[in-house]
């Protein structure tokens, strides 16, 4: 059903809905309730079936290059080359089995979305109060709701007192909304969030309420964001994309070869159809890199354990790349940028002082007292040399202390508090103060309350002391109010409590409000409202009795003053605003909350950098077309505040900016953030937030810390750099393998190596080195660059030019140094040579020690294509050395064992041999580091 559906209802006088639902005011009979379950269905959100273990572990094995090493595999035994098969089969069952693990828990959304309805509930059945599941609620029951409750269905006020409700899981707004029966207008923001109806999966944090079921299940709001996550889709990633096109083209070239091979083996050199498939295929294995998907599944996993230290948990492999090409980061703003703790900033005293006070969150520890230039590390050392400001301040607290509805805890200097936490911010700054809310609530008994309505939008109790008599105060027109121990103490909006006030507090002096004093506090209170500080004002006035109404008892009262209060931003937050803007990553704020609110946070932590912005609330994107928007989001000049937005705003912003071209990450904590993370590139999740924005997020954040996310994204553009770095290594050796092949049959000379070389040739460089480039560091200004082109691919024309040069140049060496050993030996042109001739045992066997050699020490070029290996460090990565160490292992057993002499061919070499080799593998270093000072030297030119 569609929110504007709900219209009617919510507008509809109460007999009216009692009557369209059949129910009344004692509510439903047992009877009528079955009936309406078998109708209505269990109020419960329909879980869609779980792909099982077995497909989850078959979709591993879709990957387009994963299909290519599984044919080549097969034709691989088919052709009696079980050792090359065996290779290939356990390097594709490992990559699938890592994937496996990671991705078996994902898609378990619905499942955090049902625990998350309390599983009982209180309604009116048979004119009498039951517990009942909440499974079992249906439209018409009347709800019984108090303190603490969980709503379970989306239901229309039917009585109410002093009710408030949590919605920041659903909303993202970080206040307790006020729950009353006044219709709010026609509009769609006013009926979606009409504050006649409390909704499914919200929490009842302070006074009772009788309610009427509307929607259940799916039907609800709650269940509306539900159906919005699991419909939604995700895009393939960068990687996944990246991957794609290395495999097409992988496919292509080893199609292409084999093709070309077999018939070159047939027609050119009368090779039989047996020997000339087996070559034909052993090359074209060759050109397929069986170690590339191995070795990004493992880069991705160590990347996943590295950010895992940092905070940061990946629930997908992919998502470490992904987040590492983000170009875009819209972040919600209570409990992500913000703390959710509304914390007092400043007071402004009703004589004109203005304090501050630092110290974000509930810490009572960390804080210190601004008085004009005067730094106070605590409230003791204020009153030491402002001993006038004490009383005052004084009864400032009573009021924040005693005209107050929350509960405070303090444990191990931190404060824990149960209710509003606007209210709870008004205990926390009576702490910070140095007054104790225990002993003052010791200290005076609450006679009457008048609690808050949104109507007077003020609350006042009228409280006795029990320890001390008040002191005599004396008016300025020489009124005495005599010695009392009965007070009334009040707060609320400051336009509503200035109006009760007749007086003011003035260094212990009760002073007459004129208009002149009157317009000065209203001037600071535009001040602190225009800093997006939410603003209470306090008064108070000594009574001579108890019993007085409200009207009269809030006459003539004395002002105190003005507290401003913030969600404060975290504190580690600006700085990794500044390492995203320096890597060119544009962050936008979409939340629930007011745009002043959200533009004032985004000023504090430099995402509002200049004059270039735009807050945007919900209402005005509904009247944006696609287009409009796409065209708006277009302008990276500018930043960008949502502000009131609903979930599919969200998705609407996300949808936008992805149709740009962007690479989106979304951050978020509650349950209205679910559909936004699903749908992004990277979804983010608090680790503090519910279990249902975990569970479609990409990323969670363990600690909270928006700086994770920097961290993260300086882990995945490593990985994409390593990704680079190992598919130019591959190809480049792959290339030269390829070229020293097609250039033996071009010359018609001897074929330097056999099919079963050729294959010893990839066990030995296309596994170990490559997973060495796979861990390595990053390079120096991995973050001062911007983010990759979302357009851009590995597979450009730049980077083939360069891996086929160095393959060439390596097939070049190679193809000398064997036509030097070959004539060395006494071969002359077009004389034929067998595989057991010395000449060609000799000349064969350093053609393979020369390209395997080459190749181990080509990793070193691979490190990165602009800085030379001398300044990124010979020793920097010591995995590399291992992987030579290993890897040449393989090749001095190959060459000198004589069981491996006579499988494969091959025969021992001198150390004048290994020297030309060796000379051959420095010229390969020297190409690249020369070619390197030539594109900088170019680029430096360009540049000036």
């Amino acid at each position: 059903m569609e929110i504007d559906s709900l219209f009617p209802m919510y507008n509809l006088p109460l007999e009216t809905v009692l009557k369209k639902l059949k129910t009344s005011f004692d509510g439903l009979t047992s009877k009528e309730a079955a009936h309406r379950l078998v109708q209505y269905g269990f109020n419960t959100i329909a879980l869609k079936k779980e792909n099982p273990w077995w497909k989850v572990l078959l979709r591993q094995f879709m990957d387009l290059m994963v299909s290519v090493l599984l044919i080549a595999g097969l034709i691989a035994f088919l052709l009696g080359e079980n050792t090359d098969g065996i290779i290939i089969t356990v390097i594709v069952i490992f990559n699938a089995l890592i994937g496996f693990v990671q991705e078996f828990k994902a898609e378990r959304v619905l499942e955090k979305l049902q625990k998350m309805i309390d599983p009982h509930t209180n309604v009116l059945r048979n004119k009498k109060a039951l517990k009942i599941s909440s499974l079992e609620v249906v439209p018409g029951d009347i709800l019984l709701l108090e303190e603490g409750d969980r709503v379970p269905a989306d239901a229309l006020l039917l009585e109410s007192h002093q009710l408030h409700c949590d919605e920041s899981a659903l909303t993202g707004e970080s206040v307790p909304v006020h729950k009353h029966m006044e219709l709010l207008g026609t509009s769609r923001w006013a009926i979606t969030n009409s504050s006649r109806c409390v909704f499914m999966g919200t929490y009842v944090t302070s006074g009772v309420a009788k309610a009427i079921v509307l929607y259940t299940g799916l039907l609800s709001r709650f269940g509306k964001i539900a159906h919005l996550t699991q419909t939604t889709h995700k895009i393939s990633s960068p990687l996944q994309k990246e991957m794609l096109k290395m495999g097409l083209f992988v496919s292509k070239l080893a199609l292409i070869f084999s093709v070309l091979l077999f018939l070159i083996g047939i027609f050119l050199r009368n090779q039989s159809w047996n020997d000339s498939l087996l070559f034909a295929v052993s090359v074209a294995t060759a050109a397929v890199p069986e170690g590339l998907p191995a070795a990004v599944t493992v880069a991705l996993a160590i990347g996943i354990q590295r950010i895992a230290r940092k905070k940061a948990i990946i629930r997908q492999l992919a998502s470490v790349e992904t987040l590492g090409s983000t170009t875009v980061i819209c972040s919600d703003k209570t409990g992500t940028l913000t703390e959710n703790k509304m914390t007092v900033e400043q007071v402004y005293l009703s004589d004109g002082t203005l304090l501050k006070i630092s110290g974000a969150g509930y810490d009572l520890k960390q804080h210190e007292l601004t008085l004009g230039k005067h730094y106070f590390k605590n409230a003791r050392d204020l009153f030491v040399e402002y001993p006038a400001h004490q009383t005052h301040l004084q009864k400032l607290c009573l009021v924040n202390t005693l005209c107050n509805e929350a509960k405070l805890e303090i444990k191990k200097q931190r404060g824990e508090i149960v209710g509003d936490p606007t209210e709870g911010a008004l205990l926390i700054l009576t702490e910070k103060l140095n007054y104790s809310v225990s002993d003052l609530q010791s200290r005076f008994q609450i006679l009457k309350k008048f609690s808050f309505d949104s109507a007077k939008k003020r609350m006042s109790v009228v409280v006795q002391s029990t320890k001390y008599k008040v002191q005599s105060t004396k008016w300025k027109d020489g009124f005495k109010i005599p010695d009392s121990k009965f007070q009334i103490l009040t707060k609320g909006a400051p336009d509503v409590v200035l109006k009760l006030c007749s007086h003011y507090l003035e260094n212990d002096q009760i002073k007459k409000l004129t208009e002149t004093k009157l317009a000065e506090i209203k001037k600071h209170y535009d001040e602190m409202a225009r800093e997006a500080l939410r603003v209470l004002a306090c008064a108070y006035k000594p009574i001579n009795t108890p019993f007085a109404d409200q009207s009269t008892a809030e006459k003539n009262l004395i002002f105190l003053g003005l507290e401003g209060m913030l969600d404060p931003p975290r504190e580690e937050v600006k700085e990794a605003v500044i390492t995203c803007r320096t890597a060119g990553i544009r962050v936008i704020v979409i939340t629930g909350d007011y745009g002043l609110t959200a533009e004032a946070i985004a000023r504090k932590l430099g995402i509002i950098h200049n004059q270039h912005y735009q807050t945007i609330q919900g209402e005005e994107l509904d009247k944006f077309t696609p287009q409009k928007l796409h065209k708006l989001l277009a302008d990276k000049s500018q930043t960008f505040i949502f502000s009131r937005v609903s979930p599919e705003h969200k998705l609407q912003v996300v949808s936008a900016l992805q149709k740009n071209g962007e690479i989106v990450a979304v951050t978020g904590d509650g349950v209205n953030d679910a559909p936004a993370l699903k749908k992004a590139d990277s979804g983010i999740a608090m680790g503090s937030g519910t279990d249902v924005s975990k569970e479609v997020a990409n990323v969670v954040l363990t600690d909270n810390s928006f700086a994770s996310i920097a961290r993260a994204v300086r882990e995945g553009r490593k990985i994409y750099d390593n990704l680079k770095k190992f598919s130019w290594f591959i190809f480049s050796c792959n290339t030269g393998e390829l070229f020293t092949v097609f250039s033996a049959i071009l010359l018609g000379i001897p074929m330097p190596l056999s099919a079963i070389l050729i294959l010893c040739v990839d066990l030995g460089t296309d596994i170990l080195p490559v997973f060495a480039l796979g861990v390595d560091h990053a390079e120096p200004n991995i973050m001062q660059r911007p983010p990759k082109d979302p357009r851009s691919h590995i597979m450009n024309a730049g980077f083939i030019k360069h891996f086929l040069s160095t393959g060439i140049f390596i097939g070049i060496l190679v193809m000398l140094l064997y036509w030097f050993e070959l004539y060395q030996g006494g071969w002359r042109w077009g004389e034929t040579l067998s595989a057991t001739d010395p000449p060609y045992l000799k000349a064969s066997t350093v053609a393979f020690a020369t390209l395997v050699i080459i190749q181990l020490f080509n990793v070193f070029n691979a490190r990165s294509a602009r800085f030379s290996i001398f300044k990124l460090g010979l020793f920097s990565n010591l995995y590399i050395w291992g992987a030579i160490f290993l890897s040449s292992f393989l090749v001095i057993g190959i060459v000198y064992l004589p069981v491996l002499q006579k499988i494969l061919h091959t025969t021992a070499l001198s150390g004048q041999e290994w020297l030309k080799i060796l000379a051959c593998t420095l010229m390969v270093l020297v190409w690249e580091e020369g070619r390197k000072m030539i594109v900088n030297s170019q680029s430096k030119a360009n540049q000036t």
